[in-house]
């Protein structure tokens, strides 16, 4: 007697519970363009449980580390899991953020670039944003003053990162030798030689000379948001 085994097939090639787990995971990470960082610092989930929850083919999540992530995407447990549908309601690219998990990063002004990155202990800092993204401990923030920038608008936080490795049409700060300043361009590159494009309309593109220009930081993040003391 020949048994039936279609069932046993069917249920072969549906996923198991860990791998719809980490389908729907992938795919809120990807709708709302999330890193893995970012859900930790909003989530207070470790790194490491999100990527064993990833990664790991038995990740074996528990309940305390499923709940943040699901309150963060605004779904139950199970719905995180694959065992319910989402609601019909719910909207695409809606989390619910936790500022109070964030990463804070000082606020200085232009004219006290170099003494942070030179002693950054001996700055007097009163005022602070917050963010969610990964950040080495010399990152800082800047205001932008001038109101005629092509795409950043007066008022709005830079997010700068001394430590991260600029490529092509990356934001930039350098510090001008000759004029003893600070400049913030778009960097570009054409044919393995580099250029500096600024922000506004009034200058020229202008090479890379390293003998005049210093690099100082890469923008990782532009935020409008109010400073906190």
């Amino acid at each position: 007697m020949i048994k039936n085994n279609n069932k046993r097939e069917e249920e072969g090639n549906e996923l198991l519970p860990f791998d719809r787990l980490k389908s729907i995971l992938d795919n809120l990470l990807t709708e709302n363009k999330l890193s893995i960082v970012q859900l930790s610092k909003n989530t207070g989930v470790p790194v490491t449980t999100i990527k064993r929850i990833k990664y790991s083919k038995d990740p074996n999540p528990t309940i305390n580390s499923l709940l943040p992530i699901a309150n963060f995407f605004s779904l139950t447990v199970n719905q995180l899991i694959g065992l319910e549908p989402f609601p019909k309601e719910r909207s695409l690219g809606v989390y619910q953020e936790n500022k109070a998990l964030w990463t804070r990063v000082p606020l200085i002004g232009w004219e006290s670039i170099l003494e942070w990155l030179e002693n950054k202990n001996s700055c007097i800092l009163n005022d602070h944003i917050t963010t969610d993204v990964e950040l080495s401990s010399t990152a800082f923030a800047l205001v932008v003053s001038e109101d005629n920038w092509i795409t950043f608008p007066k008022g709005i936080n830079l997010i700068i990162d001394p430590e991260k490795e600029p490529k092509h049409k990356s934001y930039i700060i350098v510090f001008n030798k000759l004029l003893a300043a600070p400049f913030f361009y778009q960097l570009l590159t054409f044919d393995g030689a580099y250029y500096l494009k600024p922000p506004h309309v009034d200058y020229k593109t202008v090479p890379y000379d390293k003998d005049i220009y210093d690099f100082k930081g890469t923008l990782i993040q532009a935020r409008l948001e109010r400073v906190y003391i």
